[in-house]
């Protein structure tokens, strides 16, 4: 599945075909047949596995992290770190648009584990006194989320050279606000690479 998944972030659901998947994976087409009747079932397994993955992976970010404050930061720069996820995530999504049925269960499989895992951080930072938001807790998630997307198409598309650096210190510059917290980046300040 981790053939077609590439696949997948390489040329969309649509450009997928049976014998770039064989090649990839080193297995005939035949075999890729047997487990899967059709190509739209094989993308659908696909990307109906990578939404579970997706899901654990971001909600494993901040496992083990008691501090609240470490735990936004940990998701947030998490979320944006891999720009292989981040062109699975934009296709999944773009994915959607044409194949609504199929691909929305598993976007709001993910966008659920996201916001549930950022929601609880903020809110436990909340209660800790850590945090002072400056709107409701559900609109400063949504707002972090809207962002997230945002910078995962970036990242995924490489515009303007956004790098991990950048990215992270976008998204804290803009959480920090948000929660009244000053987040330290961790990769120094590095310059807007857009001037």
């Amino acid at each position: 599945m981790f053939a077609t998944e590439s696949l997948i972030a390489e040329h969309g659901f649509d450009g997928l075909r049976l014998r770039d998947v064989a090649k990839k994976a080193g297995v005939s087409i035949g075999m890729i047949q047997h487990y899967f009747e059709t190509r739209d079932e094989l993308v659908y397994g696909t990307l109906s596995d990578a939404s579970w993955r997706r899901a654990a992976e971001f909600v494993a970010l901040a496992d083990g992290l008691q501090d609240p404050t470490a735990r936004v930061a940990a998701l947030l720069r998490g979320s944006i770190a891999n720009r292989a996820r981040c062109q699975e995530w934009v296709e999944t999504c773009a994915s959607s648009t044409r194949h609504a049925d199929m691909m929305m269960p598993m976007i709001e499989r993910t966008y659920d584990a996201w916001r549930t895992a950022l929601r609880d951080a903020i809110n436990n930072g909340i209660e800790t006194g850590a945090f002072e938001p400056k709107l409701p807790l559900e609109q400063v998630v949504d707002t972090l989320m809207v962002m997230i997307d945002g910078l995962m198409v970036a990242v995924a598309l490489q515009l303007y050279e956004f790098d991990e650096p950048y990215v992270v210190r976008l998204i804290e510059e803009t959480a920090g606000p948000l929660l009244s917290y000053d987040f330290q980046p961790t990769h120094g300040s590095p310059a807007n690479p857009r001037g």
